[in-house]
Order: structure tokens, then sequence, then C-alpha cells
């Protein structure tokens, strides 16, 4: 739901473009507008592969004009399984319920060894900041819920660089 002037728009292009241009990789999204088109949109401006992972809704869901590569999905878990299966690391930028779905999850299956460790990386500290506080004061401290170790997990940065440092040191998968 962010424009092209939202600054979390600017910073999500900038780094998608890097990561295709700079480290060879496909950017992949939801393929829809806002970061997912800021994503899309910086990856095609390198010249790289901008993969839209559509998914089909009542309302809001148009494929952005910078996907070169549309895989249209019905249900949300198909496309998390097909997300989780392809990928290398997992930028979460400011969103809503549906990037909380897609984090949360993400967090989960790292946590129960179901997927790669892959870098979890939660873009702009104004945004994620009260949810480190909840995370820490809450799960950590009072209910247990949740343990030290297990924040670690995920990484909270504005530094674009250190997200494509991250990225390209943490090459999970085995090479085929």
């Amino acid at each position: 739901r962010l424009s092209e002037d939202h600054p979390d728009y600017q910073k999500a292009q900038r780094i998608a473009h890097r990561v295709a241009n700079e480290l060879g990789y496909a950017v992949i999204s939801g393929g829809g507008p806002g970061i997912m088109e800021a994503a899309s949109r910086g990856a095609a401006e390198a010249g790289g592969k901008a993969v839209g992972m559509t998914i089909r809704l009542n309302h809001e869901q148009i494929t952005n004009k910078y996907v070169n590569e549309e895989i249209p999905f019905y249900f949300f878990f198909t496309r998390k399984v097909a997300m989780h299966y392809t990928t290398d690391a997992g930028l979460f930028f400011p969103g809503g319920f549906g990037t909380f779905d897609e984090l949360f999850e993400t967090l989960t299956l790292k946590q129960t060894n179901k997927i790669d460790l892959i870098p979890t990386i939660l873009v702009g500290t104004e945004f994620w900041k009260p949810l480190q506080k909840f995370i820490d004061e809450v799960l950590v401290e009072k209910y247990k819920t949740v343990n030290s170790e297990e924040i670690k997990l995920y990484t909270i940065t504005d530094d674009e660089d250190e997200i494509i440092r991250i990225i390209k040191e943490s090459k999970v998968r085995k090479e085929e």
C-alpha cells in the first residue's frame, strides 16, 4: 500500500536492484503493488528476474508491471511453501497482516528446523523495534514462550550494505 514516493518503497527498490545486479539473484515477491512493486521494479531495472508469486484475492491484487515472471497461486499456504522452498534470504519490510503472517511462519519454520536457516532480515528499525520490544519484554522475559537464542533467527536493520553482506555471506543451500 506504500507509494513510490515513500522511503520504504525507495529502500526496497534500491536493495532489490543491488540483489539482482551485485548478487545475480532473482527477486521474488507477491507481485502486487507497494513494497512488492518496489522489489520487482528494482530487480527489473537492474536487468534481473522479478518473480511475482501472485495470489488471487477479492481486492487489492493486481500484478505490478515490473514482474517479468508470474507464478499464480490460489491459496496462501501453497504460495508460502513455494517461497520458502526457493528462497535464499527473506526480507520483510513494513507491512500489514500478510507481512506478519509470512514473517511468523518463517520464524516458526526456522525455529523448528522445518526450513533452512536462511537469513531473515526485518528492514526498517522504526517499524520493527516496537515488535522487538514486545518480543523481549513479553515473550522472552514475562511469559518465557520464546527464548533469547530464538530472537537470533532474524536481524533488524536499516543498513543496505549490511543487508547485501548478510545475503552474500550466507548461502545456505547446497549447490547441485
